[in-house]
């Protein structure tokens, strides 16, 4: 756990709840207005048709869990926002985003390449704050979909 942020936590996958997500995603917005620091907000969802079999599908979330927390730095924030993912990333400008969210395609992909998951792949947006004017967490995230 990063920052001193704890409970909230999905047990079954590590991942903050989107209740905690968004109370962090305040404090990483001020403390980015405060410093100037860029954050990164990186928004991915499972994309394709998910399988009707339940295995499957649990399958599918699971690789997609595995290669986002094994693919962050200790600073990372990830999360489940609503059926997507959320992983806020501070001290990330676009060019790191971009490596991050290429990082997890490019993974994913290769994890889905068995029978049954073969049709889907991932989809990522990022949005990036750089300080100075305030912005709020419905807008950046908005940005980042």
């Amino acid at each position: 756990m990063t920052k001193g942020w704890t409970g909230r936590l999905e047990r079954s996958t590590g991942l903050y709840e989107k209740v905690l997500l968004d109370t962090i995603l305040k404090h990483e917005i001020a403390q980015c207005n405060l410093y100037g620091n860029p954050l990164a907000v990186l928004m991915l969802a499972i994309c394709g048709t998910l399988p009707e079999d339940e295995d499957l599908r649990l399958k599918a979330t699971t690789i997609v869990v595995h290669v986002i927390n094994s693919n962050l730095r200790s600073s990372d924030m990830p999360g489940h926002y609503g059926d997507d993912y959320l992983i806020l990333m501070p001290y990330t400008d676009a060019e790191g985003a971009l490596s991050v969210g290429e990082r997890l395609h490019e993974q994913t992909s290769e994890l889905f390449d068995m029978p049954g998951l073969e049709n889907l792949t991932i989809c990522t947006g990022f949005a990036i704050h750089g300080g100075g004017d305030s912005v709020e967490p419905p807008e950046l995230i908005n940005r980042a979909q």
